[in-house]
């Protein structure tokens, strides 16, 4: 996948993980401790939504947050 190159190229660390039963993707800075990306998908092919957002978060990749739960609000509201 692309952040799997993203990750490479830019000497980024690439986690994987899963937060209930969900599979997640994440993309940190080299000291892990800024999120650039991250990616819940819970089927394969149909809608998806992006959100880019102003700050890396400091939020692990396999549990939650306030804004990864509003943003799983709105895409699950936007079907």
């Amino acid at each position: 996948m692309w952040y799997e190159e993203l990750a490479r190229t830019n000497q980024l660390i690439l986690k994987t993980g899963s937060y209930n039963n969900i599979p997640e993707v994440a993309v940190f800075n080299e000291n892990g401790n800024r999120r650039y990306f991250l990616e819940k998908r819970w089927a394969k092919g149909g809608n998806f939504l992006t959100a880019i957002m102003m700050n890396p978060s400091k939020a692990v990749h396999n549990q939650t947050d306030k804004t990864v739960d509003q943003m799983i609000e709105v895409a699950i509201g936007k079907g």
